[in-house]
């Protein structure tokens, strides 16, 4: 009788990873090839799963591509959990400015959006990210865990965005967002100086002197109630002080204002761009809940976890490549578009174009980035 049992020779890539290895292979060409074709395994067995879970991802994976579970996932665990007999270890801090290029080359748009922020795992991780910005999502681009405890940030902050800055288009206007509780004016400089424009919001109980005053205001003052807008030159705060642009906005139905601290002059930035920075907080959806499930991960190292965010990292940049798809997104998912919003989001449609992939119902997908435009600069508040 013939042997059905799966060989234990070297894995088969199926297709549909193929077709991320080659990308993998054009975009992260420094990593070892083993490293490539897991990194590739990864991502599929993510996507296919919605989940990270070593033991899922390996048993959706081992049939297609006919070998044992047991050795897809010791191959899976061995890709992230290395040891310091490793030869040539994975070097996470090596593929930011190649994951920011992989969304960059073919980037349309003028203006590129980066956003800073933090997430948090089992009150265990603390993860700081620096995340592109992209139709109501976020890709994650850089990042550092870190343990459950108080640390300065800035300085890796400081590491994080000196990694990207290779990679920083050229003839691109890149901003980057912050929330209040990352400003500091030290960060603030330090963007200026990787030539990007920081979009740093910060409290409104700070001191401000408007360019031509001699007298110090609240900056809360320049924006008293909802319906009010302002922008302008000044000096913020009396110690540390800083000399930006102050973008101010308190349009009917917030809670309270939003007070914004650029670089750029006041005729080219509007207050209402600021809105685009809750985009990274729906990536992290994407990455948990929504998503990928990271926040059930198991993984109880920091480095190890850094690792199991690049496989989360390509696995989301390869979704929303494929939800932005030009001919998919005007012929097959044209219907599904309001006029004011989108009825699927772009995570979904490129989930769901993954599904079409692996039944062969769709072939050669055409990927690419088709920013939207910014909000234009007006004299108005305009819409937040």
């Amino acid at each position: 009788m013939r042997n059905t049992t799966p060989s234990r020779k070297r894995a088969i890539l199926p297709p549909a990873v193929q077709r991320r290895l080659d990308a993998i292979q054009h975009f992260l060409p420094h990593l070892t090839l083993s490293q490539q074709r897991t990194l590739a395994l990864w991502c599929f067995g993510i996507q296919l799963a919605r989940s990270h879970s070593l033991t899922l991802v390996s048993l959706l994976l081992a049939p297609l591509c006919k070998c044992h579970a047991n050795a897809m996932r010791k191959r899976l665990k061995t890709w992230y959990a290395q040891t310091r007999r490793t030869k040539r270890p994975l070097k996470v801090q090596s593929c930011f400015a190649a994951l920011l290029r992989w969304i960059t080359t073919d980037w349309s748009a003028p203006t590129l959006l980066l956003a800073m922020d933090t997430t948090t795992i089992r009150n265990r991780w603390i993860i700081l990210t620096v995340s592109v910005l992209y139709k109501k999502r976020a890709i994650p681009v850089a990042w550092r865990v870190l343990a459950w405890d108080k640390q300065e940030w800035n300085p890796i902050w400081k590491q994080l965005l000196r990694a990207l800055a290779p990679a920083f288009p050229p003839g691109v206007r890149v901003l980057v967002y912050a929330d209040r509780g990352l400003y500091s004016p030290e960060l603030f400089v330090y963007l200026q100086q990787l030539g990007v424009h920081p979009m740093m919001r910060v409290n409104g109980d700070g001191g401000v002197l408007v360019e031509g005053s001699t007298e110090w205001q609240v900056l809360q003052e320049l924006v008293p109630c909802p319906g009010t807008h302002w922008k302008g030159r000044c000096r913020v705060f009396k110690t540390n002080s800083l000399d930006c642009t102050v973008l101010a906005i308190w349009a009917v139905g917030m809670r309270e204002a939003w007070i914004v601290l650029t670089d750029l002059p006041p005729c080219e930035a509007s207050a209402v761009w600021y809105r685009y920075r809750s985009w990274i907080e729906q990536g992290f959806r994407d990455l948990k809940r929504l998503g990928w499930s990271c926040h059930r991960t198991l993984v109880r190292d920091a480095e190890r976890l850094e690792r199991v965010w690049l496989a989360l990292a390509v696995a989301t940049l390869w979704v929303l490549w494929y939800g932005t798809d030009a001919a998919s997104a005007h012929r097959v998912w044209g219907a599904l578009w309001s006029r004011k919003r989108c009825v699927v989001s772009v995570f979904r449609r490129g989930w769901l174009l993954v599904w079409l992939e692996i039944l062969a119902c769709v072939e050669g997908l055409c990927c690419g980035w088709f920013p939207d435009p910014l909000e234009p600069v007006e004299d108005g508040g305009g819409r937040v």
